[in-house]
This record gives structure tokens, sequence and C-alpha cells, in this order.
């Protein structure tokens, strides 16, 4: 059970063998005042709190572990201050989230909502929370979903409390996996990233943990075209220090780092995958690199060893008998082939990825704008439109805005 503020200030008090009035003298306050902490009468300042931990000789993780429990901003910017890790305040993150997914800026959202840069700033940093009709407003205007507006509507600026630090090392992973995908997968990642930043201040594990959250994280990011949240996470990645690096979670960092530049920069992007091949002896990551490094090569104009490279990615994903991995191959394959345009080569790629059956709405939405963009290739603009108005759908239904750019780009060439 999760200990009070002023439950824990007295149990620290009587584990140094210290007196409420002891202690209240040494800290420089009343002794009443303290007790009234102690009973969760009164919430101490900041300042007052500080006042107390200093006369307590309390560590830096003790000190982040009260500082958790103040419900108040300034404890939330020190809270940031002292975290070894990168973290999370839910409900802010989540409104900037919510925010970035819509691809506005601050001044574009201030502006549709009615109120200040400024003051949609300190909602987003959890420095101030609006009203319950602002909020409705702002939850309506960013389409949020229903578990976002519930959580939200709670107002809580509280970190999460670590419940579930119990869990083996096997559960967390799984459900970190679990969580980053779907409709609130910015909902359910800031959660389980605030448990494991609890978890990361207490041990190793923890901060091993919290980088495969942040890895996926960065990977959604890459993966629904969020490039200034991704580029932002990357920075933290790579700046990590004495946090243990694990063959998988680097394998994922260095796919999507190669992701954030392949269409700009294809040939660095390659090179970055080529690095990534040679370190990794994970066959489900060397596929998924060879697939991206093949996609690459064929922007670059190098179309034999791209299509070389896409059938050994193909054949390796085969074997791992993973759910999903042959038919993602199969579409890097596939576009590889339409990007030197041989359209036919690509559409018949495809087919075997329709037998497979393993489809998300992502994957569905992705596939039917290769179909479209084959077509057209092929002076069919009926078949690719058909293509198109099926993707319209898929992100109606799914609010895929993310694939829209492309949708829209397509459609200009019918």
């Amino acid at each position: 059970m999760r200990l009070s503020t002023g439950e824990r200030l007295k149990e620290w008090r009587q584990l140094r063998g210290l007196t409420l009035r002891g202690l209240a003298q040494k800290a420089g306050v009343h002794a009443s005042t303290l007790s009234r902490w102690e009973a969760g009468q009164r919430q101490p300042s900041l300042h007052e709190l500080e006042r107390i931990l200093e006369a307590l000789g309390a560590s830096s993780l003790q000190r982040i572990e009260v500082l958790r429990g103040v419900e108040a901003p300034r404890a939330i910017r020190r809270l940031r201050e002292l975290s070894p890790q990168r973290s999370p305040t839910v409900s802010g993150d989540l409104l900037r989230a919510m925010r970035m997914r819509q691809g506005w800026t601050q001044a574009e959202t201030a502006t549709r909502i009615g109120v200040s840069q400024g003051r949609l700033s300190k909602w987003e940093c959890s420095e101030d929370w609006p009203s319950t009709e602002r909020l409705h407003t702002l939850c309506y205007t960013l389409q949020a979903h229903a578990e976002e507006v519930v959580l939200l509507t709670r107002g809580t600026l509280q970190l999460s409390d670590g419940s579930n630090s119990t869990l083996s090392p096997e559960a967390w992973r799984e459900r970190i996996a679990r969580e980053y995908f779907g409709e609130v997968r910015d909902l359910r990642s800031l959660v389980t990233e605030a448990e494991l930043w609890s978890l990361a201040a207490k041990s190793e594990r923890g901060k091993g943990l919290l980088r495969l959250a942040h890895a996926y994280r960065f990977r959604g990011f890459v993966e629904t075209k969020r490039f200034v949240e991704a580029n932002e996470l990357l920075l933290h990645l790579k700046n990590a220090i004495s946090v243990p690096r694990e063959e998988d979670v680097e394998g994922m960092i260095t796919l999507f780092s190669a992701s954030l530049l392949s269409e700009r920069d294809p040939l660095r992007s390659a090179r970055i995958l080529q690095k990534g091949i040679s370190e990794t002896s994970d066959l489900e990551y060397r596929s998924w690199m060879l697939g991206e490094y093949s996609v690459c090569l064929a922007k670059a104009e190098i179309g034999s060893e791209a299509l070389r490279l896409s059938e050994e990615a193909c054949r390796i994903a085969g074997d791992t008998n993973k759910l999903g991995a042959e038919q993602y191959r199969l579409r890097e394959k596939a576009s590889v082939l339409m990007t030197l345009k041989r359209y036919e080569a690509a559409l018949t790629a495809l087919e075997p990825e329709v037998r497979l059956m393993v489809y998300s709405a992502d994957g569905l939405g992705r596939r039917l704008l290769l179909e479209a963009e084959c077509f057209l290739g092929l002076g069919l603009p009926s078949e690719a439109a058909d293509r198109l108005s099926r993707v319209e759908k898929v992100i109606e239904m799914r609010r895929m805005e993310y694939l829209r750019p492309s949708l829209k780009a397509l459609t200009l060439r019918l």
C-alpha cells in the first residue's frame, strides 16, 4: 500500500530515532505544523517539505518518492530536476501528444480553443490545469478518445507510484509491447512509462525496461509520421547514460533512426542499417533491417542489390515464424519493385500477403496505398480510385490521420 506524504515523513523520522519536536526544531518549523503534516491534515509547501527532507538527510531517491505524492506544479518541476530519467506527467504529456497527433503547433491550438499560447504551454507542462469547460473544448477540438477524456477530467498531476513494479521482466516486456499499439497508444504508453519511471529510479532492471518503453514509443512516432516527437525522443535515447543495452531494443532504435532519414537521405539511412545488420544476431531484426535496407537502396536507384536484399529479408522472415514478419517483408519487396517502376511485379508480390491475413488497420491502409500507386503507374485510375476510397474509410474509422498526406498526394494524380 502506498504511504501518504505525511506517513512517509513520520516513518523516516521514527527510523532515525527523532522525536516530532526534535525534527521540527532541526528543520525550523513548528512542531504543531509537522504534526498536522504527519496526520494528513495539511500538505506542506514545497519549500517547507525540502527543509524537512534536508533535516532528515533524505537521499535523492527518497526525495523523488515524496515529491511524487505532492500535487503541485513546483513539485513536478523539482521532480524533473532530480530524476535520472525522462519523467512523464501523464496528464500534461497526454495533452501535448493529442495536439501533436493532429500536427498542430501550440499557437494554432491555442487560437482554436480561445486561450493564450502561454496558458496552453502551462497545461502541457502540468504547471496549470484548464477548467472543466475548457478541458472539454480542448478534448473535442483535439478529437480525444473516450479513455483519454476520462483520464484528463480527473485532473491529477501525480506520477504513478509504480504499483506494478512486482511484475516479472518478461511480463513487463509483454505489457510494453501490447500498450504501444492501437488507437489509444499515447495514453497507455504514457501510463506505462510513468510506472516504469518509478521502477527506473530504484533498479537497473527498471532503467532497461524504461529504455525499451521509450524505444517502442519512438517506433510509434516514426510509423505515424510524428517526426518532431520522434527526433526529440531519439535525442534522449542517444544521450541516455548508464542504461542497460539489450540487442532487440538497440535494434529497434537503429531501425527507426534509419526510417527517419529514409525519405530525404536514403544512402545515409542505408549506412545506418548496414551497421545494424552487422551488429545483430536476432533473425527477426536482421530480416527487418534487410527489408528496410532494400527499400533505401531502391530509392537510391541501386535496383539489383535492392531486389537481392528484399528476397533475403523475406526468406529470413519466413524462418522466424513470427506472426506478421513475412507479411511486412513482402510489402517491402513490393515497395522496392514499385520504386523501380515494375508495377505488375509489385502487385504480384503482394498476392501472398493477402493469404497470410495478418492485418492491422495500419497494415491494411499502407497496403492499399501501395496498390493504388501501382495502379496509377499502370494507367488504371479506376482501380487506383477504388483503393484510395478504401484508404479514406480506414482513416476515418481508425483516426489514422498520418496516412492522409499520402492519400492526398495520390488522389491529386488521378
